[in-house]
């Protein structure tokens, strides 16, 4: 009992195999975003693993503390700094596939927050305008592109819904997802 008792206190959780749910839900939100630039498997592929990583790195590390280790943190005192901390480090789920998609799309626009604020404006014509300076092909198919700043207008506002926030989260945030894409050279 003792030697199974140690094991248990110092034995390492597991980590997730598989993404979330809310993690799932938000990148159904933010699919027309994926999918506009490429939509090839191996592309989405290559977003979706790319995600997952700047997930991971941005996951507050106490999540695979042993019981152990996370007993003596707590008795040390060092649990209130350490929260205070994490608050500002891990980034939430939804917006983490937001800055993604977005930065899937055009990695200049989660760099500037004026241009993030605008995209969550609801302004369609300066939307369409964003997506045919992206993308020149974009400007000879304008019944597509109608649809397209429809739809990706559309993932902004099912995000808002569903998640109750908005861009400030984004704007917020968008410093530590840069730097973790920074430190991988992507």
């Amino acid at each position: 009992l003792a030697t199974i008792g140690g094991r248990y206190l110092l034995m390492r959780p597991q980590r997730f195999t598989e993404d979330s749910k809310t993690f799932r839900d938000a990148l159904n939100i933010w699919h027309p975003w994926i999918v506009l630039m490429n939509r090839t498997p191996r592309t989405i592929k290559r977003f979706l693993n790319r995600l997952r990583y700047v997930a991971m790195r941005l996951r507050s590390e106490d999540e695979n503390l042993s019981l152990w280790e996370r007993l003596r943190r707590k008795m040390s005192g060092k649990e209130e700094a350490k929260a205070e901390e994490e608050s500002t480090a891990s980034v939430p789920e939804p917006v983490l596939v937001a800055l993604g998609a977005i930065h899937h799309v055009n990695p200049a626009w989660v760099r500037d927050t004026e241009i993030l604020q605008a995209l969550f404006a609801g302004d369609s014509a300066a939307l369409a305008d964003r997506i045919r300076q992206a993308f020149p092909e974009a400007e000879a198919d304008s019944e597509n592109l109608a649809e397209t700043v429809r739809s990706l207008n559309q993932a902004i506002m099912n995000y808002r819904q569903a998640f109750k926030q908005d861009v400030e989260p984004l704007i917020a945030h968008r410093k530590a997802f840069l730097e973790v894409l920074a430190e991988t050279g992507m």
